[in-house]
Formats: C-alpha cells, structure tokens, sequence
C-alpha cells in the first residue's frame, strides 16, 4: 500500500497519511488503529517532512513498525508513505 501526498487534494498532514495508510493496508478505520504517538512522535515526524524555509524541499527517509507493518515515509518531490506487511517469524 502507497499514498503519494501530491495526489492528495486535501493537504494533509505526513501524520495523516502514514495512519490513511495503514487503515487501507489493515482493512481498518483510521479510528480504530493504536494512537501513532504510541510509536513515533507525530510533530516530529510532520516537521521532518516540512519544506525548508527557502521553501526547498527536504530529503529524507524514516522507518518505523506500526500496526504490524514496516512504515517507509520518504520525499522524491513528494512525500510518499509505503506500509509492507512484517512477518514476526512467529507460528
């Protein structure tokens, strides 16, 4: 599963994605996933993703675990968020 905020017409939030995402990726409403912030601090994560003060875009890549899902959150003049599935290796 992949959402690409330029495509996003409604200027959402990095944050807002990354839990968009996972209720696609989950089969979940938004509203039902664990708080974010029980693993990565939201506004930190928002702000690494916020254009520079020249407006210039920032490039970068975070990775974090989040309902049982690998979140990738990267910019290629977007901010794209992927979520692949993790297997625990458990039986």
């Amino acid at each position: 599963m992949e959402l690409d905020a330029n495509s996003d017409e409604h200027g959402r939030s990095v944050t807002e994605l990354v839990v968009d995402c996972l209720a696609d990726a989950t089969g979940r409403d938004p509203l039902e996933l664990p708080p974010l912030w029980e693993v990565i601090d939201p506004e930190g994560l928002n702000s690494v993703f916020e254009p520079r003060r020249s407006g210039d875009e920032r490039a970068g890549t975070v990775q974090f675990r989040y309902c049982g899902h690998e979140v990738t959150v990267e910019t290629q003049s977007s901010v794209i968020v992927s979520a692949k599935r993790v297997s625990t290796g458990l039986r």
